[in-house]
């Protein structure tokens, strides 16, 4: 198993550019590098232009459209070599950490972003983790983000995933999880993500220690 952070993300983070992000916050990996200049996702992107990658932020526009799109029309066009992109993150994990890959936890938190894994012919098990939206409004307003946008970005990415999920994905192909019981119960709840989902996830005192390791790459 690999886990990769929001790759949602990866365009802005290797120009170091377009994100909107606070002064106190910076492009780093969890390598301690920052992304633009990290071995493992220099190596990935030797195969790519930052232009192929899915455009984060997207304008409204692109939402909007990839939302219409991904409810409605199911036959439409993928512009980001995504199923390329996820195929060399598992050939570089596999060549720096020696081991087999089957599997790239990606934690992007996009629903136009997850339109374009699924139309890249990508097999997508997806965990929506859900998180109280007072505390996701309480820790934008700390990063100093406008508390009305806030809420209404919680709202409208909670209710239409949920939306999109529940009609639209097999039950074996996806699960929704509460981030406040996962937080309190990580280990019944990593146990039930096994038997659902069939991931085979390590076990959590692994998991934890890996996040110390410099061989590992989030974003």
């Amino acid at each position: 198993i690999c886990p990769v952070g929001e790759i949602f993300k990866l365009k802005p983070y290797m120009e170091e550019t377009s994100y909107p992000m606070q002064q106190s916050e910076t492009y780093d990996c969890t390598c301690g590098s920052n992304v633009s200049q990290c071995v493992f996702w220099k190596s990935v992107m030797q195969e790519f232009t930052t232009q192929e990658l899915y455009p984060h932020p997207a304008p409204l526009s692109y939402k909007v459209k990839a939302l219409l799109k991904g409810l409605f029309d199911k036959s439409f066009q993928v512009n980001h070599p995504l199923q390329e992109l996820y195929q060399e993150v598992r050939r570089v994990a596999q060549r720096q950490n020696d081991t087999h890959i089957d599997t790239i936890i990606d934690s992007s938190k996009s629903l136009p972003y997850l339109f374009h894994l699924e139309e890249s012919n990508i097999n997508t098990k997806v965990i929506h983790l859900v998180r109280d939206g007072r505390g996701v409004v309480n820790s934008h307003e700390k990063r100093g983000f406008n508390w009305f946008k806030s809420w209404f970005d919680w709202l409208k990415g909670t209710f239409l995933t949920s939306f999109y999920l529940y009609f639209h994905k097999h039950q074996q192909d996806y699960i929704l999880l509460s981030y406040d019981h996962f937080a309190k119960h990580p280990t019944t709840v990593l146990d039930r993500l096994d038997e659902e989902l069939d991931l085979q996830l390590p076990p959590l005192e692994e998991s934890l220690e890996r996040t110390k390791q410099s061989s590992n790459h989030t974003f």
